[in-house]
């Protein structure tokens, strides 16, 4: 029986990568040089950065606020990977897809946006648009543990087990020291353990936005 994705226990994820801060370069500059940030944008970074942390304290609610403000004061890809991460974490799966489908289109080689897209989708039951998903960030990330892991559970819980016992090897391969991946073979018997077939769970958590840096 599939389970619900929603209650499965947080999973660790990697650690937050750090971007540099946003800097287009102005009509007419020389080439290679890189226009100040606009006001807008240090506002829109610093309100990015504190509903980071907002979040990390637990207040998701006050972290969305922050985030949405993020947004409209010219904020970019990170704020609403931000926006989104933080619908999918309250379970608005529709308003994460809202702001993830158009980042997508953008960049079809966005793994963060194309993973989340895909988790909206696997938590929607949407199998082959979950799978898709998952599939297009390895293309744009081969060394994406949690995409891996959640396409080998959506094959073992949608019933595929030999695409699941394929995701599950490429898994154990990329990733030998990860600790869910015994859990993954005793599912689908790939190391001879009794363990009863069934579904494992998603990893539960959406990927992080960037931590912006401060402008200089």
């Amino acid at each position: 029986m599939a389970c619900d994705p929603g209650d499965a226990p947080s999973v660790a994820t990697a650690p937050t990568p750090v971007v540099q801060a946003e800097a287009g370069a102005e009509a007419g500059a020389e080439a290679g040089a890189e226009a100040p940030p606009s006001e807008a944008q240090v506002v829109s970074a610093a309100r990015l950065q504190r509903s980071i942390e907002l979040e990390q304290k637990g207040d998701l609610e006050a972290a969305r606020i922050e985030a949405e403000a993020a947004v409209a004061m010219e904020g970019g890809r990170d704020a609403k990977l931000q926006v989104a991460k933080l619908a999918i974490l309250g379970r608005r799966y529709d308003d994460a897809a809202a702001v993830l489908e158009p980042l997508v289109q953008a960049d079809a080689k966005d793994a963060a946006a194309q993973y989340n897209l895909a988790l909206v989708r696997q938590h929607q039951g949407d199998y082959n648009r979950a799978r898709n998903g998952y599939l297009a960030a390895l293309r744009s990330d081969a060394r994406y543990a949690d995409a891996r892991y959640n396409l080998a559970v959506l094959c073992l819980t949608h019933g595929f087990g030999d695409e699941a016992k394929h995701h599950v090897e490429k898994f154990r391969a990329s990733f030998p020291d990860d600790a869910r991946g015994p859990e993954l073979e005793r599912r689908i018997g790939g190391t001879g353990a009794a363990g009863p077939s069934g579904a494992a769970t998603p990893t539960p958590a959406p990927a992080p936005a960037p931590t912006p840096v401060a402008p200089r």
